[in-house]
């Protein structure tokens, strides 16, 4: 799906040093850029609603 959107990748991931997550934080979001939320669940052992409500309030 990031191919098909031009190569975007997670917000996150472009914003400045200066935000502070951990390590475990930056860890996660390396591994679920660009999968679903279907994939992400599989991928982190937890529900599709579970990572829907992480995802929505991120």
């Amino acid at each position: 799906m990031a191919d098909e959107c031009g190569g975007l990748c997670t917000p996150v991931l472009r914003t400045p040093a200066g935000l502070k997550l951990s390590r475990r934080q930056r860890d996660v979001i390396e591994v679920v850029a660009g999968l679903s939320n279907r994939q992400i669940a599989e991928t982190l052992v937890m529900s599709v609603r579970t990572v829907e409500g992480h995802v929505y309030r991120a």
